[in-house]
């Protein structure tokens, strides 16, 4: 890894099982860790199960408020996804937003909670306008740097 890019960037502990980039987020104030980062192009800042988006956003599934979208998978099966923003703030390394939107997938076929240990997928919808990512799988870290530290001098 180019040593300036180690030195721009702030790093947190990680955790690869099942495939997948486990990281730790803090949401109003409390810390977890069964969130996997979505290294694709994911267009949503949190997706989780319908019961921890009714924890998050304080909503119910039927609330007028919420945003509805129905969008393809990765199968080309058309599955209903909900969301509202969470009432408070979302935290992962150094990125932080407040009132973040949060997801879930309205459809049995799509189920998180079937995966081992984990509540929800982080996207890269949380830092894309400020931030990129550096993963050092040997490391068990995960770099945030900023976009703006990546262009040269």
């Amino acid at each position: 890894m180019p040593t300036a890019i180690v030195q721009k960037s702030t790093f947190s502990p990680l955790e690869y099982r099942n495939g997948k980039i486990y990281v730790s987020v803090t949401m109003d104030g409390q810390t977890r860790s069964e969130y996997f980062f979505d290294t694709g192009a994911s267009l949503f800042p949190l997706i989780t199960t319908q019961e921890e988006w009714e924890r998050l956003t304080r909503r119910r599934f039927d609330d007028p408020r919420n945003h509805r979208y129905t969008l393809p998978s990765w199968n080309d099966t058309w599955l209903e996804t909900v969301g509202a923003p969470m009432t408070g703030r979302l935290k992962m390394g150094p990125v932080s937003s407040q009132r973040p939107m949060v997801f879930f997938i309205n459809d049995g076929r799509f189920r998180i909670d079937q995966m081992p240990k984990t509540r929800g997928i982080i996207g890269n919808a949380l830092l894309v306008r400020e931030y990129a990512i550096v993963i050092d799988l040997p490391g068990r870290r995960m770099g945030f740097i900023r976009s703006a530290d990546l262009v040269p001098n």
